[in-house]
């Protein structure tokens, strides 16, 4: 079978491995193990921390080749603070960067197919450059609808200027050969959104299963940290954003502190809401802060708590789907959720955790106590959440699927 040419263009890309450039990076790697040619256009590795790793400068060209992807590094602004026009300056610096190196890619490359990543839309004149200039098929894959979640969560003020956006973004998605998204609500929001004949498909995120798996809770990476084997460990990990809503964790932090002593909240990440956190926290006994982690040693880190915690915005309802949950499950530990019924993140924890209203503190810490009171049912949860990541969410399954999409879209006249 023909050996495919893929171009990404995306900012999100390893060595960050947090959230979307996780995926992306596993995506394209995969792609190239089963001998297609891939390349990569992205920026310098900066998220979530919003700093630019050592080893790399923002402002100019480089290449590398990363487990057989090529790798072409544009300039772009990292801003330490990315909220609303900043961001938006961010997004359209690497819109104009990228453009130039996909026109020449284009030219130099050929691929057969170029693919966008929303986040960011910015891109997507680059992909339809690389369309026009190669006959390349266009595919756009949703992680999350970057503008309309801007909007909810207040990241970007709803007014004229809002709405010329909106409609540019159903314009520019019209323009795609190939649309995807990570849940069937997603995918049904973006078949809304275009109206036309574009073809949308599930593409959802995925878990290695076997490098994810339940493990024994007491393990070294637990014993590091201040708490007693006792203790009901309630973890957050990821990215510390506007759109996840973590105050609330500060929040039941302070009303459990003395009422639930055993409850002990971690945190582990970074990202543009941590100093605000931080403060939050102060004088709190119940609270601890992490770094990142090594991927590594994510197994064990997952594996370390009893309740996976994952808030949202109620704004943020449906347009996007939390990466980080396919890990939490496959952990074999039960899921906290700030989820309305009948939304994508609701209907995959129902029956594998609980889901409480968003920004309902009430709720949330009721559900955190039964939970922490409930030692079976947290193994039953738990279980049932890794039986779902094995039937549904197996990364291998997944891969192959997409790589049969691929060639169906290539084949297509």
């Amino acid at each position: 079978m023909k050996r495919l040419k893929i171009l990404f263009v995306t900012t999100n890309y390893a060595p960050d491995l947090i959230g979307i450039p996780k995926y992306n990076t596993e995506l394209a790697e995969w792609l190239a193990e089963q001998g297609h040619e891939v390349h990569v256009i992205t920026t310098a590795p900066y998220y979530p921390e919003w700093k630019v790793k050592d080893g790399y400068q923002n402002w100019k060209w480089s290449r590398e080749v990363i487990n057989s992807v090529g790798v072409t590094r544009v300039p772009a602004w990292i801003p330490k603070n990315p909220k609303g026009l900043v961001r938006i300056a961010h997004l359209s610096s690497f819109g104009f960067t990228s453009f130039l190196s996909s026109c020449y890619q284009a030219l130099a490359f050929k691929p057969d197919i170029v693919v966008g990543i929303e986040p960011t839309l910015f891109a997507a004149p680059s992909v339809l450059a690389v369309k026009l200039l190669s006959k390349a098929k266009a595919w756009l894959h949703v992680q999350d609808f970057e503008l309309a979640a801007a909007l909810a969560t207040g990241l970007v003020k709803k007014g004229r200027a809002s709405l010329f956006a909106l409609a540019a973004d159903r314009w520019v998605k019209k323009k795609f050969d190939f649309l995807s998204s990570i849940s069937t609500n997603m995918v049904a929001r973006l078949s809304a959104t275009v109206r036309s004949e574009t073809r949308t498909e599930l593409i959802p995120n995925w878990v290695d299963c076997a490098q994810i798996f339940p493990v024994v809770k007491n393990n070294a990476f637990r014993a590091a940290l201040p708490v007693s084997e006792t203790d009901v460990v309630a973890l957050y990990s990821g990215n510390m954003g506007n759109k996840q809503g973590l105050r609330i964790i500060m929040e039941a932090a302070r009303l459990t502190e003395h009422k639930t002593p055993e409850l002990k909240y971690v945190l582990c990440g970074t990202g543009s809401a941590k100093a605000n956190l931080l403060e939050l926290s102060k004088g709190l006994t119940n609270v601890f802060f992490m770094p990142l982690q090594p991927l590594e040693k994510l197994n064990e880190l997952l594996s370390s708590a009893d309740i996976h915690l994952l808030p949202q915005l109620a704004a943020a309802a449906d347009l996007v789907l939390p990466s980080k949950l396919t890990g939490m499950l496959a952990s074999g530990r039960p899921v906290l959720a700030c989820a309305k019924h009948s939304t994508a993140l609701y209907d995959e924890v129902k029956g594998r955790g609980i889901c409480v209203e968003p920004e309902n503190v009430t709720a949330f810490i009721e559900a955190l106590e039964m939970l922490a009171n409930s030692p079976l049912e947290r193994a039953r949860l738990g279980a049932e959440g890794r039986s779902r990541a094995l039937s549904h969410w197996d990364k291998e399954a997944i891969m192959v699927d997409l790589e049969i999409s691929l060639y169906r879209m290539v084949s297509e006249s």
